[in-house]
């Protein structure tokens, strides 16, 4: 071998790099050929010769010292390499051939790499002479490293974004002199670990179908076979036209293989004047990556297109050409294109530190790209991306969802997003006081995120959705100011539509709320699938004080901050949520314009006081109104029915006549007053009961009255004062038992004492349903219900009571009527699962009567433990009515208090004294009523306008605790 002339052994790709060394000035100097050698775990076996200038004396020995990084074991595996010669006491001693000037393949130092199969990072090996024979000496080169690269580590998983393509040079052949040889230069912004693979093709998207890749080009895999390439360096390609595997890498080194994908028949090249190419990645094996490839343009690819690159500087789908591609979906912020066609095109912009958006942005802007016209002249154009720069990345990737507003106010303008990806239904959106501008959502498309959050601590930022446009939140949406001044939020503008599943509204100033959400126009929609929670310092604004528009709610309206909180002039709120809903002002009260419950099943619970100024419209949903619901001097009540009443008081303030819109249980029973005079500020409250108000109040009638009812009554009272009216009150069928006389029916009202005749001004309807009024206007007001002048609207058989009780071996039935009709006879059933009854006895009814009966009968042959017993009434005419069921528990059984329910109602059963104090809890512990036994056996417990939820009943102060759910 000549003194002078360096050395490079060749290892194929498992070599991955060799440092050569010049011989030394001395012939007796003995040293390294080769100082540093890079290689995978995976590689054969390394040799480092070394050489010297005169013959080598027999049996002398060359000793070399071994050390090694921390982590680094000799051995074989799970160790990371072993020696030839062995190394003993990380001592390596060589004895070269006598005569020789430098070692042989025999006697030179050889190192084995081991697959340890762990993560453990590179291990370097460092050989230093130490020792030479006398005569010789240790030359300059004395230290000799293997690096070999820990292959362990998870290859790169790539996303949209992470590689950026910054040069294309289509057409080397005049520089190169090979036909058709392309250079494509690209960085990735993730280390690149050996193993991974990247998949390249210059098909065309959409070439023919939509959706699908053309099959007329190229498709390769590239693998990364050497060390890991740090993020930001510059990676060249260059591209022959052959196969297989045409592609081969050139900078910053040679370690790529490339593969050629089945079912493409040409090679992967750029064709001049026009072509694309796109850099993609598939976690799986070639063989799945593609779906159908064959060449009738119908192939799918089934990963993920990273980055593209078009010469044409532009995109078009369907152009059965080679030399144009449509823009795969989510693909505008990463790709590039000049703005004109060339086939030499580099990126020249800043090369200064910035974020991987901030690279994104720059390599977006054709701007910061320049085209040639030769590949000479791209070759001598800086920057010379052959010598592998390294673009400097601020650690840190891309934040999802993060609005930035860079470029412009466009939501669907990918580069103001901070991953420079529009969101998709999956990712959280905030909008803060980091953005450059606000954003709009316009020109009548639709986005899409999950939760979304508009928040600020300083200079406000607003989302703006316009122009008939679609904003779909799939998860929460708040809005919120932290600190600073000055009004921030989300408006919806312009006939638009916003959806999410809750919303929140929060600021800092409580005096002028600074935190906004508005809606505005009476064509926009808003739909909220869940809560809507107004807190202080926000404002929920559905009007901007002039016109409003409409809310949908499907869960709780909560409002913490005040009533001046919600704008709602104008406005719709239609409450929709299948199962119970709560408007839940923080003790003030709520006020509504329109308030619209169309509920496919549940109702709305009250908190605190509710006031509608427009409409309260009742389509489908009962309002339980214990706190208070008021219509204000102007609002109506519309379509209200057996699905949709208030079950509870209703206020109505001024003197426009209405029909009071309320009921109890399932039955919708209104009463109207009318021709009312006062003042503008009177208000009458009305609420039904379906309980007999001879029980309630007396029996006692007017000489001009047979009888009255015996199933319901309104309590019909002034509020504001002093007004008076025409009353009006219903019946329907079978709720008010029975009307058969039109003339003979009469408004009664008790004044005390008695049940004054208020007259019959007029009927309207049927013996099925209808009104009768009063034949004057009223000056005075309580309860008030239907009665009759004859024996004609029976109103029906009174049941004052019908209890229960075990009485030694058998059950013992009481009952006792007010008043009777027709009455055939009593039959007490009983059923052991308050479903299946059958009868045990039967008792002749009175027939007709006008006073107090008293029955009772004997159960001889009871059914052992719990049994319930109801009692069915005959009439002379076969019809019958059954009463609620009573439940008895016999023959032994447990004493304690039970809780049961039966025909709809929950009661309670207790062996406690009459007057035993009952008392009913929340699950926090909070006594919402309390309540005393009586003689009956069996206690009904009011929870009807209770919300969902878990409560308790304490019965003689924690004597008992029974716990149950509504």
């Amino acid at each position: 071998m000549p003194r002078h002339r360096s050395v490079l052994r060749t290892l194929g790709v498992l070599v991955l790099a060799v440092g050569l060394v010049a011989p030394h000035a001395h012939a007796q100097a003995v040293q390294f050929n080769t100082t540093a050698i890079t290689c995978l775990e995976s590689a054969p076996m390394q040799t480092f010769n070394l050489s010297w200038g005169t013959p080598w004396p027999a049996l002398q020995q060359i000793v070399i010292s071994v050390s090694v990084n921390p982590g680094t074991v000799y051995g074989v595996a799970p160790n990371d390499y072993t020696t030839s010669p062995a190394e003993t006491a990380a001592t390596i001693a060589l004895t070269p051939q006598t005569g020789s000037t430098t070692t042989s393949a025999i006697t030179a130092l050889r190192v084995l790499p081991s697959m340890d199969g762990i993560i453990d990072g590179n291990n370097i090996i460092t050989f230093t002479i130490v020792s030479v024979p006398a005569g010789f000496s240790i030359g300059l080169n004395a230290v000799a490293t293997l690096t070999i690269v820990d292959i362990n580590a998870p290859t790169t998983v790539f996303n949209q974004g992470d590689i950026v393509i910054v040069g294309v040079n289509a057409n080397n052949q005049a520089c190169s002199g090979v036909t058709a040889q392309d250079e494509i230069s690209f960085f990735s912004f993730l280390d690149i670990t050996p193993n991974t693979t990247i998949d390249l093709t210059d098909c065309g998207y959409e070439y023919t179908n939509p959706g699908q890749w053309g099959e007329t080009e190229g498709a390769v895999r590239i693998t990364r076979t050497g060390p890991t390439i740090p993020a930001g360096t510059v990676i060249t390609l260059r591209v022959s036209n052959s196969l297989p595997g045409n592609v081969s890498a050139v900078a910053p080194d040679a370690f790529w293989s490339s593969q050629t994908f089945a079912g493409f028949t040409n090679p992967l090249n750029l064709n001049v004047n026009g072509d694309q190419i796109f850099f993609m990645q598939f976690g799986g094996s070639m063989g799945l990556a593609w779906t159908n490839p064959g060449g009738a343009a119908n192939a799918t690819y089934n990963g993920t297109v990273l980055y593209g690159f078009s010469t044409n500087g532009n995109w078009l789908s369907f152009q059965n050409s080679s030399q144009q591609s449509g823009l795969p979906p989510g693909m505008p912020c990463f790709s590039m294109g000049p703005s004109a066609t060339t086939d030499w095109s580099k990126y020249t912009g800043p090369q200064t530190i910035t974020t991987q958006r901030g690279w994104l942005i720059r390599i977006d802007d054709p701007v910061n790209w320049t085209t040639y016209t030769s590949c000479a002249n791209y070759a001598a154009g800086l920057p010379n991306y052959l010598s592998a720069p390294v673009l400097p990345i601020t650690p840190g990737g891309f934040i999802p969802g993060l609005w930035t507003g860079a470029k412009t106010n466009d939501w669907f303008d990918c580069r103001n997003w901070d991953d420079a990806t529009v969101p998709v239904a999956t990712t959280n959106v905030l909008i803060d006081q980091t953005s450059l501008q606000s954003c709009v959502v316009t020109g009548g498309g639709t986005a899409v995120c999950d939760d979304l959050t508009v928040r600020t601590d300083g200079v406000s930022r607003f989302l703006q959705v316009n122009g008939a446009s679609t904003l779909n939140a799939g998860g929460t949406v708040v809005v919120q100011r932290t600190a600073g001044t000055g009004l921030m939020g989300i408006d919806i503008v312009g006939g638009s539509t916003f959806q999410c599943a809750e919303l929140s509204v929060n600021g800092v100033n409580l005096v002028t709320p600074d935190a906004r959400f508005m809606s505005n126009a009476t064509t926009n929609t808003v739909t909220v699938l869940s809560d809507v929670n107004i807190m202080p310092g926000g404002l929920l604004d559905l009007s901007n004080g002039v016109v409003g528009s409409l809310m949908n709610v499907g869960g709780d309206w909560n409002n913490t901050a005040a009533e001046t909180n919600f704008d709602e002039i104008g406005s719709t709120v239609v409450m929709n949520a299948t199962g119970n809903q709560g408007i839940l002002p923080a003790g003030f009260t709520e006020i509504f314009s329109t308030l619209r419950v169309n509920k496919p099943s549940g109702d709305i619970l009250l908190g605190d006081p509710v006031r509608v100024n427009t409409n309260l419209d009742l389509v489908q949903g009962r309002i339980f109104s214990a706190p208070g619901l008021t219509l204000g001097p102007t609002a109506t009540a519309t379509n209200a029915s057996d699905l949709s009443f208030v079950h509870g008081p209703l206020q109505k303030i001024g003197l426009t006549d209405l029909t009071y819109p309320v009921g109890k249980g399932n039955s919708h029973r209104p009463a109207r007053l009318q021709g009312l005079t006062g003042t503008a500020t009177d208000a009458f409250t009305v609420e039904y009961f379906a309980a007999d108000p001879q029980v309630t109040f007396g029996n006692a009638l007017d000489v001009t009255l047979d009888h009255i009812s015996a199933c319901e009554y309104w309590t019909i009272d002034r509020t504001a004062g002093s007004p008076n009216a025409t009353v009006v009150l219903s019946w329907d069928t079978p709720e008010s038992c029975g009307v058969t006389a039109l003339p003979d029916l009469r408004v009664a009202r008790w004044d005390g004492a008695l049940w004054l005749d208020r007259g019959n001004g007029a009927t309207t309807g049927t013996v099925v349903t209808g009104t009768v009024a009063t034949a004057v206007q009223q000056s005075a007001f309580s309860p008030w219900t239907l009665a009759s002048v004859s024996a004609q609207n029976p109103l029906p058989v009174e049941l004052l009571h019908f209890t229960a009780r075990p009485d030694g071996d058998r059950v013992r039935l009481d009952w006792a009527t007010a008043t009777e009709r027709n009455n055939a006879f009593f039959t007490v059933e009983r059923s052991a699962d308050n479903h299946a009854f059958s009868a045990v006895l039967e008792v002749d009814g009175a027939g007709d009567s006008q006073q107090q009966l008293d029955y009772s009968a004997y159960d001889q042959a009871p059914l052992p433990g719990l049994s319930y017993y109801r009692l069915r009434q005959t009439d002379h005419d076969g019809s019958s009515t059954v009463s609620a069921s009573v439940v008895v528990e016999f023959a032994g059984h447990t004493a304690r208090p039970l809780l049961y329910t039966a025909d709809g109602a929950l009661w309670l059963r207790s062996s406690m004294p009459a007057g035993t104090v009952v008392d009913l809890l929340d699950a926090s512990g909070r006594v919402l009523r309390s309540f005393r036994t009586g003689d009956e056996a069996a206690l009904r417990v009011p929870v009807e306008d209770l919300r969902a939820g878990a409560y308790l009943l304490r019965i003689d102060g924690g004597a008992e605790v029974l716990r149950f759910l509504r």
